[in-house]
């Protein structure tokens, strides 16, 4: 908020001043020159930052980060190049290509799910929450804003959804209200209310209904605790040596689920933590002709 510098001043005269034409007019025009350097400043802030630019304003910081405007709206354009600019400082990580999708396509609650696949190649899901999908101009902009966010010897493919939400594979809201992370996966199981000493939060690596993936704990193990990974996990544990720290240590290696939020280490699992092959919880099956079907890199 501009500050009147001027008014101010002239507020603060002794009573028997106030009003006198002579001081009225040596006080403003000395006070004029900091009144002109505030709204300079006011300017600077205001009217020239991505947020509140506006006009030809805008396209000056676009031109500046490297984006044109190529005929968007404002509220486009500032989006554009908010993605530019975290595009740019991008070093390919999984939070970053996320944010950048999320400023483009403008959903916050879109579901959006990035899979790690072979080295240096990973798919980015984007599902809007409302509409019949992502349009075919948006992807292409994602897509090219994704490819630069990438490291130099990196591979992006982005797959979209050209069907409603309700013919898509989603989260539901169980993951919603247990407030964890749901952007770069497609499964969790909170394995805190089914083993008395395992507080750790598990998550899936790859996409699909969460029928497909299962976890189990044995109490036959020796020592640390051995994992026989696959979409069906087990782990093998020692009652009363191995520990929670020595379950997400193996769990981490797997390529299939891994620690979402890990355990705490200290505690040691007993026998009273076998757990039967229990699927992943939050994901819904695919109904027909719900899929990502549009993919470009």
């Amino acid at each position: 908020m501009t500050v009147d510098h001027i008014t101010q001043s002239l507020a603060r005269l002794p009573e028997v001043l106030k009003g006198k034409t002579n001081v009225t007019a040596i006080l403003t025009a000395l006070i004029r020159p900091f009144q002109d350097l505030e709204d300079v400043f006011q300017d600077l802030l205001l009217l020239r930052g991505v947020l509140t630019a506006t006009g030809q304003a805008l396209t000056n910081i676009g031109n500046l980060v490297g984006e044109p405007r190529n005929g968007n709206t404002d509220d486009d354009y500032r989006r554009h190049i908010r993605a530019r600019i975290f595009t740019n400082r991008s070093s390919g990580t999984i939070s970053e290509l996320i944010r950048i999708a999320r400023l483009v396509i403008y959903d916050t609650d879109a579901h959006i799910h990035l899979e790690k696949q072979q080295v240096g190649v990973v798919v980015l899901q984007i599902h809007p929450h409302s509409g019949a999908g992502l349009s075919a101009t948006m992807a292409d902009i994602a897509i090219n804003f994704l490819r630069e966010a990438v490291s130099a010897d990196g591979r992006i493919i982005l797959e979209s959804g050209t069907e409603a939400d309700v013919d898509t594979f989603t989260l539901d809201t169980l993951l919603a209200s247990q407030a964890f992370p749901t952007d770069e996966a497609s499964d969790l199981l909170d394995l805190d209310p089914l083993c008395a000493n395992l507080d750790t939060v598990v998550v899936s690596t790859i996409s699909g209904p969460s029928s497909g993936r299962t976890i189990q704990l044995v109490a036959d193990g020796s020592g640390a605790g051995s994992l026989t990974d696959g979409l069906a996990a087990v782990f093998h544990f020692q009652s009363g040596v191995t520990t929670v720290a020595n379950f997400d240590d193996a769990m981490s290696i797997s390529a299939y689920i891994i620690p979402e939020i890990p355990g705490t280490g200290s505690n040691v699992l007993s026998a009273g933590d076998v757990l039967a092959a229990t699927a992943l919880t939050g994901g819904v099956t695919q109904i027909a002709g719900g899929s990502f079907i549009d993919a470009r890199e």
